[in-house]
């Protein structure tokens, strides 16, 4: 196990910082819109203009809003069985790296990367890999990350906000597990995962907590209800910035 503590300088309070990729660091629901109608093609052999979820990209973010994750997105709106959203799900890596459309980093994230450098930062997605180091790379960031979890690393059954990805990541980190770590993500079911990550830290008597933030950085994103409250709500990078601080000070 990689001990990245000793490369970083210790907080008092935050062992680590793991941040989701879509919707929070990077601007990629164009992408994804024309990823997601490319695979419904090749899966359903249909026009995608056929589905109304995919109409507009409007209808396609209500969708994504209004889904669990995208194995229940596939689901409810193509109505896939397990195994066609599993074969759907072995085409987002391919169909992601011949995709052109461009994934802008939101304003404000690289500066805020570089003012934390110290501290630990993760990525843990349920997008490929291969495609977030890419896109890392071409914009200068992959140097803040320590490590990236991608949907591959997590089993295609085991995606947020089951709790897997982030108890494994957690333990990346440090093993026993103990100590706050924060999760920074842009959907409920982003606060969800942190939630379930807590019950099991709980449920396994382990003396760790996961503090969940919200980052409402694309427009609309905060005005669908969530069965559920996050810690904390970052409406700007500014006030992301601020939350951090605030959290690795103590």
């Amino acid at each position: 196990m990689t001990n990245f503590s000793k490369y970083k300088k210790p907080h008092n309070n935050i062992k680590g910082i793991f941040w989701d990729f879509d919707g929070t660091l990077v601007d990629s629901h164009e992408k994804n819109y024309n990823v997601t109608k490319k695979i419904v093609e090749m899966v359903t052999r249909q026009s995608p203009q056929s589905f109304p979820i995919l109409e507009s990209i409007n209808e396609y973010q209500s969708g994504l809003r209004n889904s669990t994750n995208w194995r229940d997105f596939y689901q409810n709106y193509f109505s896939f069985t397990n195994e066609k959203t599993d074969y759907a799900g072995s085409l987002w890596s391919e169909c992601q790296l011949s995709d052109s459309t461009p994934v802008p980093v939101f304003e404000g994230i690289p500066q805020l990367l570089m003012e934390l450098d110290n501290t630990v930062h993760a990525i843990i997605s349920q997008n490929a890999r291969d495609l977030i180091n890419k896109i890392l790379e071409e914009n200068k960031l992959q140097k803040y990350f320590d490590f990236i979890v991608g949907y591959e690393e997590v089993g295609i059954r085991n995606q947020k906000p089951d709790p897997t990805g982030l108890i494994t990541s957690m333990e990346k980190i440090e093993k026993p597990v103990s100590g706050k770590y924060v999760y920074i993500g842009d959907h409920e079911t982003d606060v969800k995962f942190a939630s379930n990550a807590n019950s099991y830290l709980n449920a396994n008597s382990i003396d760790a907590k996961v503090i969940s933030v919200a980052a409402h950085l694309q427009s609309q994103c905060d005005e669908y209800p969530w069965s559920i409250t996050p810690d904390f709500q970052a409406h700007s990078v500014l006030e992301l910035k601020d939350i951090l601080r605030k959290a690795l000070l103590g």
